[in-house]
């Protein structure tokens, strides 16, 4: 008997039938790819780096790594040693088909069995390099714009290889978008090759990876090794994904965002089903059918609908979930052990959900009664009214007043369509946010001070570098300083073409500190040609005195140091205790990087990397004026690696093309629910209203008035959501991504609210979508007629 009422029921409800149906796989879609997103997520960078098998602690060594290596054999809490022998270059040897200006670390080496283990595109271990190829981290392949089986060239050590590109590396030590530098895999025979050329028998650098269990204890035994130039721990490695799981903690919220509004809809929609079957809930308890019996024929149905809609949506969850995390699984190897079977977790939890749902929403059955049958499911008359608004002493048109009438009337219909639009916008217009922020000079003093232009032409970068390869090489200091040199150069060269100005650059040292009683090697970060007022600072003052630094929120935190408190700096010169003085905010070395004093005891023999130079022009020209001079110095310099501010944080971030691409697609998804959403609560809408269409039909009312009245209504709910999205976008936003930032350093960020984008664009085209669909769906209007008054149940 079950069935054949079911089959029937389902038959002449049909619309609503497919309304529930639809949302069922969407809710199926949204949690079985978000359950999994999320576990995804939440173990991205544990699960890569457990895979690639990265350790407590990573050293860079520039030496053969046998110091390093007695060293750590000397403590018993070290479980763990493996190493990577690298060739260490710049990028800029490595291009395809015009010369690579960017000038960063590039370490060259084949694959090794006792080192980091290495993934392609398809997240396949990497065991062999053949001879004549080549394997690209995603940056360097977007970068050179170059595809599988095309030709890049590898210069190093007086010899140029053309190697054909194999794949897509995903390196969890040097991969990530944020760190400072690249490692490309070649062959063993193409490493013998450079080798050769450089007198020695093996690469000249390792790379080491160190297990222990006393991370203080290591960390000061590596201090006294000369030849470490980094020290990296596991939880400053994972920081340097720290913009992926940005965009990969965006992909959880919008998958928790979806799945709100799937339920919030789905409620709606049973509850709205099953009060419009009043009449039949009547008739079966006055044949004698009880009230258990009338919820369970209902539970069955909404079971069979929950079943077939969680089949589908489980099979859609898996294609769908890999388009959410295909812009940060480019760069890692993304994955967790539960598998397919997340999906199927979630598929069945929707299920359930919804006949949960359906059994408490039937909870209704119990108060109606045969006579509600009789009485069209209304249990009395209204004498009070519903809202102020009197159509004689309205301006209205006839079908606006009766759209505010029904949304001032019901607010609690319309409530569904609010909250699933609020939750999609907010957290777009909260990507949007980001992607803007990312894409503008709002962080251009978080790495470093504030400066006009930022350039470092290559003629001008390799006259440093091999100043100071000499100096080294032949164990005596520098004639001259190459930075002053260079930065004059640049100043003479700005003041010959009209455009005097100020030039400086950000340095960064290692060394040795002490910090309460414990060793070990810091970064430092000095400008020699600018003010210490001129940086950001959180708290405390500026350093007046060589022997003065500022720390960072991190450091703080980290080693238990504040301002008033000494620090021992261990210079080439000699020792110096340093008088903490402030804290300041940068994202340089995501945020473990001590100021120095413009004054502190340096030497340009102990600079390990350099920031761009930059320029702060003497008449504060406007921004327009600043693009110009940046094509008028590429000619100048011959470079094209010249930026404005804006230009340089995008450089420095390496992340906005992927929040971009991140922020299209959760734009695209709200759209897709947004137009969903319309057009099934319309239909419900519709399904409810025939006998008051066909009322207003009979009156006078045109097909066109009718279409306008459903319209209006659904305008006047997206408008209103988008105004209270609008409104909450800043704080949702600091909500959720100042922590992210604060790990990476930037405790405080100003966000790039740009009115047109955030008022008018993104609105707008919500609005639009909204606007098509209400009326795509309003039209369907047109079928009831005058006539149908006599037939409406």
């Amino acid at each position: 008997m079950y069935f054949t009422i079911l089959k029937k029921d389902l038959k002449r409800k049909r619309t609503m039938a497919v309304i529930i149906f639809l949302f069922t796989v969407l809710a199926a879609c949204f949690v079985a790819s978000g359950i999994n997103n999320a576990v995804t997520v939440m173990n991205g960078t544990d699960y890569f780096f457990e895979k690639a098998g990265v350790s407590d602690f990573v050293f860079v060594d520039a030496g053969d790594g046998k110091a390093l290596r007695e060293e750590m054999k000397k403590l018993s809490c070290v479980k763990g040693i493996r190493q990577d022998r690298v060739i260490m270059a710049q990028t800029s040897n490595i291009w395809k088909d015009e010369k690579n200006e960017k000038s960063e670390m590039l370490l060259i080496q084949s694959v090794y069995r006792d080192g980091l283990r290495y993934f392609d595109q398809n997240n396949e271990r990497i065991t062999s390099v053949k001879k004549g190829e080549i394997y690209l981290p995603q940056k360097m392949i977007d970068s050179f714009e170059v595809k599988y089986g095309d030709t890049v060239h590898l210069k190093q050590n007086g010899i140029t290889k053309d190697l054909v590109l194999a794949g897509t590396l995903k390196d969890a030590v040097m991969g990530a978008p944020m760190m400072g530098g690249s490692r490309v895999l070649i062959s063993k025979e193409d490493e013998k090759d450079f080798v050769k050329t450089s007198d020695l028998s093996v690469p000249q650098g390792s790379i080491f990876y160190i297990q222990t269990t006393d991370a203080d204890a290591v960390t000061e035994s590596s201090s006294e090794v000369p030849s470490i130039i980094q020290c990296l721990s596991g939880s400053t490695l994972r920081l340097a994904y720290i913009m992926s799981m940005i965009v990969a903690m965006s992909v959880l919220v919008i998958s928790v965002c979806l799945i709100l509004v799937a339920f919030v809809v789905l409620k709606y929609v049973i509850t709205f089903s099953i009060n419009e079957e009043f009449r039949e809930i009547g008739v079966m308890k006055a044949i004698g059918i009880t009230n258990r019996k009338i919820r369970s024929l209902f539970v069955v149905k909404y079971a069979c609908i929950a079943l077939a809609g969680s089949v589908l949506g489980f099979f859609a969850s898996i294609p769908f979930g890999n388009l959410q995390i295909e812009a940060i699984s480019k760069n890692m190897v993304l994955g967790n052990d539960g598998g397919i079977w997340l999906n199927i977790g979630g598929a069945v939890l929707v299920a359930l959900l919804m006949v949960s749902l359906a059994y408490f929403s039937t909870a209704k059955v119990k108060k109606y009664t045969p006579l509600d049958a009789i009485r069209s499911g209304e249990t009395g008359e209204r004498y009070g009214k519903k809202t102020k608004m009197k159509l004689s002493r309205s301006r209205l048109g006839n079908a606006h007043f009766l759209a505010w009438n029904d949304v001032l009337s019901y607010p609690k219909r319309y409530i569904t369509i609010m909250i699933s639009f609020v939750l999609c916008s907010v957290f777009t217009f909260g990507l949007v946010l980001m992607a803007d922020t990312m894409r503008s000079d709002k962080l251009v003093e978080s790495f470093g001070t504030r400066g006009d232009v930022y350039l470092l032409p290559d003629s001008i970068r390799e006259d440093n570098q091999n100043k100071i390869i000499e100096a080294n090489a032949a164990g005596i200091a520098c004639e001259t300083d190459p930075y002053d040199d260079s930065a004059h150069e640049i100043r003479k060269k700005l003041k010959e073409n009209g455009m005097p100005g100020r030039v400086s650059i950000e340095l960064f040292y290692s060394y040795k500190v002490e910090i309460n009683g414990k060793k070990k090697n810091a970064f430092f970060e000095k400008n020699p040609y600018v003010k210490m007022t001129d940086y950001k600072y959180e708290e405390g003052t500026a350093q007046e005195y060589a022997d003065e630094i500022a720390i960072t929120d991190k450091i703080r935190k980290e080693y238990g140091v504040d301002i008033g408190d000494k620090v021992v700096v261990e210079f080439t010169t000699g020792k110096k205790t340093c008088l903490i003085t402030a804290v300041n905010s940068t994202m340089n070395q995501l945020g473990d990087c001590f100021l120095l004093h413009t004054d502190a005891p340096t030497r340009p023999e102990d600079v390990d990397m350099t920031m761009m130079y930059q320029v702060s022009f003497d008449d504060n020209p406007s921004p327009a004026v600043i693009d110009q001079r940046v094509e008028k110095l590429k000619e100048i310099f011959d470079s094209d690696n010249i930026m404005n501010a804006t230009d340089y944080v995008v450089d420095c971030m390496k992340s906005a093309d992927t929040m971009d691409a991140v922020t299209m697609l959760l734009l695209v998804i709200t759209l897709l629910v947004v137009v969903l959403v319309a057009i099934l609560m319309e239909r419900s809408f519709i399904a409810d209203e025939e006998g008051s269409i066909a009322v207003l039909r009979a009156i006078g009312f045109s097909e066109r008035a009718v279409i306008r009245w459903h319209v209006c209504r659904f305008m006047i709910v997206a408008v209103i959501s988008e105004v209270v999205a609008v409104v909450f976008t800043l704080p949702v936003t600091h909500l959720w991504t100042d922590p992210i930032w604060s790990m990476m350093g930037q405790t405080k960020v100003e966000y790039n609210f740009k009115p047109l984008s955030m008022f008018v664009i993104y609105p707008g085209i919500i609005l639009g979508c909204t606007l098509a669909a209400a009326l795509g769906t309003a039209v369907y209007t047109r079928r009831i007629k005058a006539a149908d008054v006599v037939n409406i149940e």
